[in-house]
C-alpha cells in the first residue's frame, strides 16, 4: 500500500464518519467531484491542496490525516508480513529470541 491509497481510504474514513457525502465535499472543498471519486477510488493521486481542502471541510488538520494514512499503511504492512511468515514457515523457524547472545543464537541453529 503507498501513500495515496492509504490517504484515500482515510479520507474515506473521515468522510464517512462526518456522514458527508461525495458530491457535499467535493462542493465545499472545491474539488470537481469526479477527481474526488477518483481519488477516493486510487485512481488518482491527491496532492497537498486537495488535502488541506477536504480537511478543511472536514474539521481536521491534514496532518491529522496523514497521520490516519500512516496508521493504514502500518497496519499493512503488519499484515503483509504476517502473511510471508504464514506462507514460509520453513524459513523462519530458526529465529532466535530477542536477546539472544551469538553463542545461544548458534546453539539455537545447531537444533534439528
Amino acid at each position: 500500500m503507498d501513500i495515496n491509497e492509504a490517504t484515500a481510504m482515510a479520507l474515506s474514513a473521515e468522510r464517512s464518519a462526518a456522514h458527508m457525502t461525495i458530491k457535499r465535499l467535493a462542493e465545499e472543498s472545491g474539488i470537481p467531484e469526479r477527481t474526488l471519486i477518483r481519488i477516493l477510488k486510487g485512481e488518482r493521486d491527491i496532492n497537498v491542496i486537495q488535502i488541506a481542502r477536504a480537511c478543511a471541510v472536514l474539521g481536521l488538520y491534514p496532518h491529522e490525516l496523514i497521520e490516519e494514512a500512516e496508521k493504514y499503511m502500518e497496519r499493512s504492512g503488519r499484515e503483509e508480513r504476517a502473511a510471508w511468515i504464514a506462507a514460509h514457515p520453513e524459513l523462519v523457524t530458526k529465529a532466535a529470541k530477542k536477546g539472544d547472545t551469538e553463542v545461544e543464537q548458534e546453539a539455537y541453529e545447531e537444533q534439528p
